[in-house]
């Protein structure tokens, strides 16, 4: 048998639920999740599925936020939820994943914030650099952002932060400090910006 023959023909997403649940074949079932384009039936396949595959595919073709909410308050599986999170855009209700325990989450939900007092508290705090670098691509207060740039410990961070100040006043302040606070990396770079 070709592989996805037996749904190939099939387009009632209720059948398809139903295949992508209970066929005893993987591919049959990984078949019918990518032909489910019912919102309500990718929902229920996260939900209901013990497949993990199954459960990517649903995730990855869900797109109704009301859904996405709903799954990010009640799955376990944090790659599932970090998954989730990333394709979650009210910035608000992201803002109570910030301090999970899993660097996964926190990578997902960092950059995609917009409360600026968040998004400082994990610029300075955050143990991981991935979070700090997403966190600090949306601050907008400058000084704060020269102050990542004299103290950060990544020249990632450093870097990402550098290219977010137009204020012409920071980087010249920056130039006269680079010979002494900044690495010589980023001092060639402060001094590029603006010149």
């Amino acid at each position: 048998m070709k592989l996805g023959t037996r749904v190939d023909h099939i387009t009632n997403d209720e059948e398809l639920f139903d295949i992508a649940l209970n066929d005893k074949k993987d591919y049959i079932r990984e078949s019918a999740a990518y032909k489910i384009n019912n919102q309500y039936y990718l929902y229920r396949l996260v939900k209901e599925s013990n497949d993990d595959l199954i459960k990517l595919i649903a995730t990855e073709r869900l797109k109704e936020q009301l859904y996405l909410k709903k799954l990010a308050k009640q799955v376990d599986d944090q790659t599932l939820l970090a998954m989730i999170l990333e394709k979650i855009t009210d910035s608000s209700f992201l803002e109570s994943f910030v301090y999970a325990h899993d660097i996964r989450i926190q990578r997902a939900v960092a950059g995609r914030i917009k409360n600026q007092t968040i998004l400082k508290h994990l610029a300075l705090t955050s143990n991981d650099d991935v979070v700090r670098k997403r966190a600090v691509e949306n601050i907008d207060d400058e000084n704060f952002l020269k102050e990542i740039v004299l103290r950060d410990p990544s020249f990632l961070v450093k870097t990402v932060a550098l290219k977010q100040i137009k204020n012409d006043g920071i980087l010249a302040e920056l130039r006269l400090l680079s010979s002494t606070d900044i690495t010589p990396e980023l001092s060639g770079h402060v001094s590029s910006l603006h010149h």
